[in-house]
């Protein structure tokens, strides 16, 4: 199937090119304005060489700010959650071997009327039972 699709591309030499392809350009991609021409292409490489700049400003930001907040973000989360779980196995101990009873207070997992689509919650089941 592939070799199909592949065989069914035009070859790079025939496919279609725009005006804007012969527009001579930099080593690292920028449009270069040659002399004598219109104030429209001195535009177009004062543009160009803006996006150039631009997308290199995000491209640091994201390498150099974005990356490493992410993997800070989730190593105080590991450390959160491992502080959690020693507490909850501290806890666990101090009852003997198993977690502690659950208070029932009055005004949680209240219900007064039923639901539109029968008695059951669609998630959580153990609202409204006691």
């Amino acid at each position: 199937m592939f070799i199909a699709r592949r065989a069914l591309r035009l070859p790079a030499h025939a496919q279609r090119r725009y005006a804007s392809s012969s527009t001579p350009r930099g080593a690292d991609g920028i449009v270069v304005p040659v002399e004598g021409e219109s104030g429209f292409m001195h535009k177009r490489a004062a543009t160009s060489e803006h996006a150039h700049e631009s997308s290199e400003l995000w491209r640091k930001i994201s390498l150099y700010v974005a990356l490493p907040g992410c993997l800070l973000g989730a190593l105080w989360t590991k450390n959160l959650e491992e502080a959690h779980e020693a507490h909850h196995h501290h806890v666990v101990e101090e009852n003997g071997g198993e977690e502690p009873e659950k208070v029932a207070y009055p005004y949680l997992r209240k219900l007064e009327k039923t639901f539109p689509w029968g008695e059951k919650p669609l998630f959580n089941t153990l609202l409204g039972q006691d």
